[in-house]
């Protein structure tokens, strides 16, 4: 169960105030290609089922300018993607994940190895067991700037185990 369902050539804000609270549910489900999910300063999407999705994209993009995810479940996700491209944005805000922050994999009966970008420029991901865990073969992680001094704090992408576990990409 999602609060939100996102389907084909759709876009939904959420600008500050907006608080999305699934407390027993998951947060937003994207199903369909040429989406957008905005998730700007001083909003927010709680999701407090034991093994939420913050958001579960099939496609689309996810910006995060501000915004905060926050997933509570002991096998919650804060951004879980398994099949279709998709491409996150993180220009500050949180994720804050009980198990892992953002989640790139690839569905091994589909075997879909469509592009999946993810675009750290500021801002924090956290999950209590991973950070990031990029298992995709055919995804890119990119973290800050490269106009920017390197930095040990912006982004910050830090986990239980690993900050960040990259076994493909």
């Amino acid at each position: 169960r999602y609060a939100i369902q996102m389907g084909y050539y759709s876009t939904v804000t959420l600008n500050e105030g907006a608080i999305l609270n699934a407390p027993n549910a998951s947060g937003v489900y994207i199903n369909s290609n040429n989406t957008t999910l905005n998730i700007n300063n001083g909003s927010e999407i709680k999701a407090g089922a034991s093994n939420a999705y913050g958001v579960y994209p099939y496609y689309g993009t996810i910006n995060i300018n501000g915004g905060k995810i926050t997933t509570t479940g002991s096998s919650s996700y804060g951004i879980y993607n398994i099949y279709y491209p998709v491409n996150i944005n993180i220009n500050s805000g949180e994720i804050n994940s009980e198990n892992i922050g953002i989640y790139f994999d690839h569905d091994t009966y589909y075997r879909y190895q469509d592009a999946r970008t993810i675009n750290i420029y500021s801002g924090k991901v956290y999950g209590k067991t991973y950070g990031i865990y990029q298992k995709h073969t055919n995804s890119t992680l990119n973290i800050g700037r490269s106009s920017d001094e390197l930095s040990t704090e912006i982004p910050l992408i830090s986990g239980g185990t690993y900050g960040i576990y990259k076994s493909g990409g």
